[in-house]
């Protein structure tokens, strides 16, 4: 849709507010809305952006920017609204009618034209190349950029993959190899993804102390990577998909700010871990060649995630694991045989299709565990593992079936607290593939009020079930038996109203009912349920009592049930706030040009 004139003069008026203009014309933080604006259709992470403004004052000024509804956070990414972002390029689109000599280039023709004329100049801080948009190969000069010496951000990659990393079609760019980079110290953010790269085109000489990110992701040809250590600032690094890649670098342990590293799919990469630098709080080890974590991997102690799936030669060193994971992804690692402890602090486990898995921590270990840290989110913990049973601590279970009826008891909820916490446990069976799965747990109150003991307000719950470390957009099959097992938290207010104390005390039944929904789902099977309530933040009621104490089925279920998704509603009262400020500017402006 087409960006009302006036709608956008208006949204010019905010911008052109954003402090007083450096000597190319802009704002730090106007750099920054442009840089979102042209390069981050996805959005991009709070804490990049603030490290990206070198100067005091960052959070204050990225809070002016979503105080005039300029950009929208969420969960810590920032984004912007279509319109907004459409504002952002037509201020870009207005420095210059000649691409060579605009701040920043984004469309596929205009790249082209600046590349293979080689008019590129020191005006142009950001370059976004989508290789899968383009034609036919671009003829590019290897000094096509020698002249940017305020680049700052250089994006090429492809657009094309399929689930296996691979490229649906190569467009060949062979230049790649023989470029030369302006990197000078401006360079922030360097990706050449898919590229024909041998080894980065720079000496270690050249300065590169701004250099914050670099993805040089499938880059099938790449065999080393040089020494780094000049890059003191750098925190994101991708080189997934680089076969050719057989060891960790030495000099990696020296780069102090390395929070992201992901060597996924590096099918060849086997040694060097103990060069891990200590501040790396995200990795993805995902199907390389690593047979054992090394007792160095306990000294990564603010690492928070970890992606080891499909380590298919991995065989131990699991209890060299650190404390403080809360994320642990063990899918299809299929010479596993034993998980001996897991991470105190842990959150999500994914174990599945571990099919040599013989013993394991029972997750009762890490449930009742004591001195639960202060941000621990009961509602999101989740685990899914091979097997049969489910954990005995679950108070109520049941040995058949996917739909259940539970007697409550007359303290079954916090009186003074609405926010109500349990556990489920499936035991379950997909025989074939599916995508996008997830577990639904639908339910149903039932009071001792009414006489006919009508149900009272039902609900659903959604778990997505991960699958092939965590990539759950991607095909999934668990043709043995597995345990599933999430925590709850329900909020009765919202189910009650505001009564919810007085109705609650009358809730004497509660009935569930478990199913699993995907795309293309062949067959699936829920063989076992449990649950268990939860007396205190994180541990589960320790009573006996089965299901099948319990006096026959639930009846008269309601199959059509609200689906409340809090993310979802977010966003609506996101996009609803701002049309209601930009309408109500737009009529101000328009009252005082009458």
């Amino acid at each position: 849709m087409e960006l009302n004139p006036k709608i956008e003069e208006v949204l010019r008026i905010s911008f052109n507010q954003l402090g007083k203009k450096d000597k190319k014309g802009y704002t730090p933080i106007q750099d920054v809305f442009l840089d979102i604006a042209c390069f981050h259709y996805d959005g991009v992470d709070r804490k990049f952006v603030e490290n990206m403004i070198q100067h005091s004052g960052a959070t204050k000024k990225i809070s002016d920017l979503i105080d005039k509804c300029l950009i929208i956070e969420d969960r810590n990414r920032l984004s912007m609204h279509a319109f907004v972002r459409q504002m952002g390029k037509a201020i870009v689109y207005d420095e210059n009618k000649e691409p060579g000599q605009r701040s920043r280039l984004w469309k596929a023709q205009d790249v082209r034209h600046v590349l293979e004329r080689n008019t590129g100049s020191c005006t142009i801080e950001g370059i976004l190349l989508n290789l899968f948009q383009l034609e036919k190969d671009v003829k590019v000069r290897p000094t096509a950029l020698s002249n940017m010496h305020d680049l700052r951000i250089l994006r090429f990659f492809h657009d094309a993959f399929d689930y296996e990393g691979k490229f649906r079609e190569r467009l060949g760019w062979a230049p790649y190899n023989k470029m030369h980079l302006p990197l000078e110290e401006n360079l922030v953010e360097l990706v050449m993804r898919g590229s024909q790269l041998v080894e980065l085109p720079w000496n270690e000489d050249q300065p590169i102390e701004n250099l914050m990110k670099i993805d040089l992701g499938y880059c099938e040809s790449l065999i080393q990577i040089q020494n780094l250590c000049g890059a003191i600032n750098l925190q994101w690094i991708n080189i997934e998909g680089c076969p050719s890649l057989v060891q960790v670098p030495s000099w990696f342990k020296n780069l102090n700010k390395l929070e992201h590293l992901d060597l996924g799919c590096c099918k060849n990469l086997k040694d060097g871990l103990e060069n891990l630098p200590l501040n790396i709080m995200v990795l993805s080890l995902y199907g390389t060649a690593i047979e054992a974590l090394p007792s160095s991997f306990r000294d990564l102690e603010k690492l928070v995630y970890l992606n080891l799936s499909h380590c298919k030669n991995l065989t131990g060193g699991i209890e060299n694991l650190p404390l403080n994971p809360r994320r642990l992804y063990l899918s299809g690692c299929t010479r596993l045989k034993s998980i001996p402890v897991l991470p105190s602090g842990l959150d999500f486990l994914d174990a599945s299709n571990c099919t040599s898995l013989e013993t394991s921590v029972s997750w009762s270990d890490i449930q009742q565990v004591e001195g639960i840290r202060e941000d621990y989110n009961f509602e999101y913990r989740q685990a899914v593992y091979p097997g049969n049973e489910i954990p005995e601590w679950f108070s109520h279970q049941t040995d058949d079936g996917n739909s259940s009826h539970i007697h409550l008891p007359p303290n079954w909820f916090p009186i003074h607290d609405p926010l109500f916490g349990f556990l489920f446990s499936v035991v379950f069976r997909l025989n074939g593939y599916m995508s996008s799965p997830y577990i639904l747990v639908e339910f149903n109150f039932q009071t001792n009020v009414n006489s006919d003991d009508r149900l009272r307000p039902a609900g659903r719950i959604r778990r997505t079930l991960f699958c092939d470390g965590g990539r759950e957009i991607y095909r999934c099959e668990m043709e043995r038996d597995h345990v599933f097992i999430a925590g709850v938290k329900l909020n009765l207010k919202r189910l009650f109203g505001e009564e919810w104390s007085s109705v609650c005390c009358n809730v004497t039944e509660v009935s569930f009912r478990v199913s699993i929904e995907g795309t293309g789902v062949i067959n699936w099977e829920i063989k076992k349920f449990g649950m268990g309530l939860a007396s205190t933040w994180g541990t589960a009621t320790k009573s006996k009592r089965r299901f099948s104490e319990c006096n026959g089925q639930a009846s008269g279920y309601q199959d059509k049930v609200d689906s409340h998704d809090p993310h979802a509603n977010s966003k609506r009262i996101i996009f609803t706030i701002f049309s209601l400020l930009i309408i109500n500017i737009i009529f101000s402006f328009l009252n005082l040009h009458k």
